[in-house]
């Protein structure tokens, strides 16, 4: 099986999720703000991730470049509007749940049904769920009374631990793997 990401790059996209967890966690009075651009970060970086994946890769997935731009698009619009103070904190939190629910949709899409010949993979799957669901609590949350920075950090969490177990996996395989 060719693996299209080096495990250590998966095992620092699950670290850096487990740190933003823990500062979530511990410093929730100003992580509130941090929610966002912290997730508007991520979109835009995986957005640009993907789309020079997409560009670059032999068996070219539209789903991949869709979800890049995607990430793209969304990522750079709230980080605009948090760089720039264009719109208000109600506008960003419903692009951000959009984006989230996009960009964690198109991810579970290219996984499940849009592989390009790859192996399925549980990982990848559960990430993007998590990113799906992200999306649903940061709609849900407007409305109701529970602490969107505590859902944030243990998403993230959930997130972190995946990826770097993943990550550990990928390895473990490719060392396994006859050359």
């Amino acid at each position: 099986m060719k693996q299209d990401k080096s495990w250590w790059l998966v095992l620092i996209q699950g670290l850096v999720a487990l740190g933003l967890a823990l500062y979530i966690f511990f410093a929730q009075d100003s992580a509130v703000t941090a929610i966002g651009l912290i997730a508007a970060g991520y979109v835009f970086v995986i957005g640009l991730m993907h789309t020079i994946g997409a560009f670059m890769s032999a068996n070219r997935s539209n789903t991949l470049l869709y979800r890049g731009i995607g990430g793209l698009i969304i990522g750079g619009l709230l980080l605009g509007m948090f760089f720039f103070g264009w719109g208000g904190i109600e506008t960003a939190y419903t692009i951000l749940a959009l984006g989230l629910l996009v960009f964690g949709g198109l991810g579970l899409w290219a996984f499940l049904f849009d592989r390009g010949g790859r192996e399925f993979e549980w990982g990848p799957i559960f990430v993007n769920a998590a990113l799906a669901f992200w999306g649903v609590m940061v709609f849900v949350a407007r409305g109701q009374s529970f602490n969107l920075a505590t859902v944030s950090a243990w998403v993230l969490l959930a997130i972190g631990a995946v990826m770097t177990g993943w990550a550990f996996y990928m390895r473990s395989r490719k060392e396994s793997s006859p050359s």
